[in-house]
């Protein structure tokens, strides 16, 4: 079986939509529920911080390095925040 005059009639323009065109708003739900994942994330984390307070084997390098960890999981649970109304307010 031969395939003949095979017609490609994509523009660049097309190809440009599809990969970086904009997207429906049903995607921001994914902002949303990225940000419902690191604010448990961050409250987890706020947890753990203060359970290692409490220990007795509490080392300040080791709690300094939670609480890095529990503000850098509060930055990205802001970022996605800031993302989710960004989409919502871009697509009205």
């Amino acid at each position: 079986m031969v395939i003949k005059n095979i017609n490609i009639k994509y523009t660049m323009t097309d190809i440009d939509d599809f990969f970086f065109g904009p997207l429906s708003k049903n995607w921001c739900l994914y902002f949303y529920f990225l940000s419902i994942v690191w604010f448990f994330m961050f409250l987890l984390s706020v947890l753990y911080l203060i359970r290692y307070f409490f220990s007795k084997n509490a080392n300040n390098n080791i709690a300094f390095g939670i609480l890095t960890y529990s503000l850098t999981i509060l930055i990205l649970y802001i970022e996605k925040r800031i993302l989710h109304g960004m989409c919502i307010n871009s697509s009205k």
